[in-house]
């Protein structure tokens, strides 16, 4: 589509296209113009326009602007992308939003076969209670998030809300409610099926079977198979019973709040994130560890042979403990630093013990280079008569 290049109300230029979906064009573009307080010159935006086919389909269109003016009405909220332009009316049908450029449609990613990490899969769910919670409390009582309107950014789990969609998707009948199905327990239960969907990739056959310990035992198995380096025996289950407590058929075990679900999905995620600066730090131990075994200088040389040489001692990390700070393990700025007060360290210890005093600094050197050749002939010796 060759909108490469066009001005939008003198505000917005189109640079690129991002992405194509069955619906739209995506376009990357800038901002330009007069200065606006609220965004910088050049600030990128994301410009989507609808394609004619669709443009002409009077009920699809109908829908897709009630869906915008909802969302559009709500007050600003940090789960939801901030628009900047539209023009529903035109021979462009366009909106024009602020561009996340880490975040993924989780809906695309999910038609595409791509699997989310454990960290985005909890991030949505967590995303989707948020702004539900928004809804809620700002009087909006018809809300329904679809995936394909959802970004994550794959690596904290953050989302951002495109738009909300018309409740279409769920028929609630007279017996779902009467089930407690509408209203917040509809919410809790879309976030179940939700959950199910982003674990094991599809939907089960009849929604209503979110209850069933087959289905409930086949979310479990799936989970654990999904996420074996991200999620232990206690992860397992508590996200378990996260998908329990929002599909049970019991109002009494239900999450009683929104509230509750973001805090119970808080806390794995933050867990999570200690389980990585864990391995993070305990790899940095080990590898400093193995320098620590390493002859840095010449008086480690001559410890090691008079066999009296300790490294340094360094503690392996506990899983509780704080992170660390960047600027070194030893409170220096760097490990060249370090190295540098440790060899400081090492020969103001050789002078107070008078092994300088017996070994000068030039006769160590000689020394060292000798006992460097004797083993480089023996070596020689070997190769030559073995």
């Amino acid at each position: 589509m060759g909108l490469q290049g066009t001005i939008i109300k003198g505000r917005f230029r189109i640079e690129s296209l991002l992405t194509e979906t069955d619906k739209s064009f995506i376009f990357l573009g800038v901002k330009i113009g007069a200065p606006d307080p609220d965004m910088p010159e050049s600030q990128q935006v994301v410009i989507k326009v609808i394609k004619d086919r669709y443009r002409q389909r009077q009920r699809f269109l109908d829908n897709w602007t009630r869906e915008l003016a909802i969302t559009t009405r709500l007050p600003g909220h940090p789960g939801m992308v901030r628009y900047l332009d539209a023009d529903l009316k035109g021979r462009r049908v366009y909106v024009v939003t602020v561009r996340d450029p880490e975040g993924v449609s989780v809906g695309e990613s999910l038609a595409e076969g791509k699997e989310l990490g454990y960290i985005a899969t909890l991030g949505t769910i967590r995303g989707m209670a948020d702004v539900l919670r928004f809804a809620a409390s700002s009087g909006l009582n018809d809300r329904h998030v679809r995936l394909e309107d959802l970004l994550v950014n794959p690596r904290t789990g953050s989302t951002k809300l495109l738009k909300f969609s018309l409740p279409r998707a769920v028929r609630l009948g007279a017996a779902a409610l009467r089930r407690g199905a509408g209203g917040p327990q509809g919410d809790l239960l879309h976030l179940g099926s939700t959950l199910y969907r982003l674990v094991c990739m599809s939907y089960p056959t009849d929604r209503w079977d979110l209850a069933d310990e087959s289905v409930h035992d086949q979310f479990v198995e799936t989970l654990r198979a999904r996420f074996p380096e991200d999620a232990g025996p206690e992860e397992i289950a508590r996200v378990a019973t996260v998908y329990r407590k929002l599909t049970t058929r019991c109002l009494e075990e239900r999450f009683q709040t929104l509230d509750d679900v973001i805090q119970e999905l808080t806390d794995l995620m933050e867990r999570r994130n200690r389980v990585v600066d864990y391995r993070i730090r305990r790899d940095e131990w080990q590898k400093r560890q193995v320098e620590a075994r390493e002859l840095v200088t010449a008086y480690d040389t001559v410890a090691a042979l008079r066999g009296v040489y300790r490294p340094p001692r360094d503690p392996e990390p506990s899983f509780d403990a704080p992170p660390r700070s960047k600027e070194g393990e030893s409170g220096l700025v760097s490990r060249k630093a370090s190295l540098a007060e440790h060899r400081a360290l090492l020969w103001a210890q050789a002078e107070q013990e008078g092994i300088l005093a017996r070994w000068d600094t030039p006769a160590m050197v000689g020394a060292m280079s000798a006992l460097g050749m004797s083993l480089f002939m023996i070596s020689l010796y070997v190769l030559m008569f073995r």
